[in-house]
């Protein structure tokens, strides 16, 4: 018997080329809704610290005696 040799070189079949054209594209969404999640939490923490800030500086300059309906 005659052993079959295949010349051509070996061709990935269309399932394993959409599965990894599927992994590929749930990785870069994965990436770009980490970076969302990132810019928002960025968003969270700046207010956060702005408004820590503020109340900082309202008790430090003495506002706090002339306006106490805040409190």
């Amino acid at each position: 018997m005659m052993k079959q040799t295949n010349s051509k070189p070996s061709r990935r079949s269309p399932l394993l080329l959409f599965v990894i054209r599927f992994v590929h594209f749930r990785q870069i969404s994965l990436i770009s809704s980490e970076m969302y999640a990132l810019e928002k939490f960025h968003i969270i923490v700046t207010k956060a610290v702005k408004t820590l800030f503020h109340l900082l500086f309202f008790f430090l300059e003495g506002k706090w005696q002339t306006h106490p309906e805040v409190f």
